[in-house]
């Protein structure tokens, strides 16, 4: 019986084996990306370069949803742009009934501003959140509307907050990608930056003193991790935004909508790494390549970059990037002849260079007035590439000498000198004549208000 049931047992091995062997090989098949979007169970996801803002990920990014305590990133923002770390800020009874996540202010209790911005940042104090909108919003609706002009400000067009903290409202939302483009922003602030990355902070409040500890578990759990923020409210459930930087490359990563903690520290975990794994920084625009010339008078002139432009690319791609994603139209080059500057005597030309490409790489370029004899390597506008979500900018420059020209000739009519100097006595007179029968007038007004004065006197 032994030797029946072993060949049984090998045969199992051979119907298993194969099946099992070959599940690797297709997952080993799908290209990184795909991979990645079978990771993710969150509804929507962003991966940024921090230092371009290049999308390098995204899932869903322009999905409406609530942001919970993310939105806490706006409110450090405009807190700092209005006020001073030393600002005295007092909580009001409002701020003192707001509901966990809080610090436990208790109404009259005053903190400087950069207290208040650690018991929000680092333990999501939605009673810190209130008393920051009241003290530079006056109220919180004010402050909301603070919020919104700066969201518009930055490009986050699918966002409207109505409150400091994130507590759910359904005008209340935003988008990862809009969280994205918020949370980079933030993190140009050194004095916010250096927050976000503090593990523990010194409470003393009046009712308590403690040590507050960072709500963001990837400071500790993710090597290079520097910030920003979660968030949660049954609703929206959890969201993060996460920062971390290895050598020069810095990644922002968004999360919303997935449940339960681990799951999202996972997420965002496999968000970086991907990032990581997957690009380094390097070079899309080396310095001298030509992006378009130009043709004044017959004289070409070459439009190019002095620097190299810098970007989060691909691993294994070719670098510099060459013209060919980078496509500029060169026939909707126009020029505009303006009136000449009087203080240089030239005239001035404005070039509008408008892209009209359907590649996904492409060059915009905006141009400055262009003028006579403009020095080779002077900088004559801006550009900005385009890849996919997001636009890099840079500047643009001359390589070779504008010509020279020269400002329009004025030709006056010629004038019988004569004919002028008859013209002029004629209208001196006239004008003496009529201010001479004006003072006249005035005298003889004079003269009968006076006599009927009299008349009325000798009446009486």
């Amino acid at each position: 019986m032994r030797l029946p049931i072993a060949i049984l047992f090998a045969a199992c091995l051979t119907i298993i084996l194969p099946s099992s062997i070959a599940q690797p090989s297709m997952a080993a098949s799908l290209s990184p990306t795909m991979q990645l979007n079978q990771t993710l169970k969150a509804t929507s996801a962003v991966l940024m370069d921090e230092t371009t803002g290049q999308i390098l990920y995204a899932k869903n990014p322009l999905t409406r949803l609530y942001p919970a305590s993310i939105t806490k990133i706006m409110t450090a923002m405009i807190a700092l742009e209005k006020g001073h770390l030393q600002d005295r800020i007092r909580t009001s009874n409002l701020a003192a009934s707001q509901i966990p996540s809080k610090v436990y202010l208790i109404p009259g209790e005053t903190h400087t501003l950069q207290q208040m911005l650690y018991g929000l940042m680092l333990i999501s104090g939605n009673d810190a959140a209130v008393a920051i909108a009241q003290h530079y919003g006056r109220t919180v609706a004010g402050f909301a509307a603070m919020m919104n002009q700066k969201a518009k400000e930055l490009g986050a067009l699918h966002t409207h907050f109505v409150n400091p903290n994130g507590l759910q409202n359904p005008n209340h939302y935003s988008c990862a990608y809009d969280m994205a483009l918020i949370g980079r922003a933030a993190m140009q602030n050194p004095i916010l930056r250096k927050i976000v990355d503090t593990k523990y902070y010194a409470w003393h409040g009046t009712k308590w003193r403690s040590e507050l500890v960072n709500l963001n578990d990837l400071l500790w759990t993710y090597p290079g991790a520097n910030g920003i923020k979660t968030g949660w409210t049954d609703q929206a459930m959890q969201t993060i935004v996460v920062t971390a930087k290895r050598g020069n490359l810095s990644l922002l990563g968004v999360i919303m909508h997935v449940n339960g903690l681990d799951e999202v520290h996972q997420e965002a975990t496999a968000l970086l790494n991907y990032g990581f794994d997957h690009f380094h920084t390097g070079i899309l625009l080396q310095k001298g390549t030509e992006i378009t010339s130009l043709n004044l008078l017959g004289e070409n002139i070459p439009i190019t970059i002095n620097h190299d432009v810098m970007g989060a690319v691909p691993n294994g791609a070719t670098l510099p990037l060459t013209h060919s994603p980078f496509f500029v139209k060169k026939s909707n080059v126009t020029f505009y002849n303006t009136t000449h500057d009087p203080g240089e005597n030239i005239p001035r030309f404005f070039a509008a260079i408008r892209q009209q490409s359907p590649l996904p790489k492409s060059v915009s370029l905006s141009l400055l007035p262009i003028v006579s004899q403009e020095k080779s390597g002077s900088l004559v506008g801006t550009a900005n590439l385009a890849i996919d979500y997001s636009t890099i900018p840079f500047q643009v420059f001359v390589t070779k000498k504008t010509p020279t020209w020269s400002a329009p000739t004025v030709v006056l009519p010629t004038i019988n000198l004569s004919l002028l100097a008859l013209t002029c006595a004629c209208v001196c007179s006239t004008s003496a004549f009529l201010v001479a029968r004006s003072v006249k007038l005035r005298k003889k007004k004079t003269l009968y208000r006076q006599s009927s004065q009299r008349l009325g006197m000798s009446r009486r």
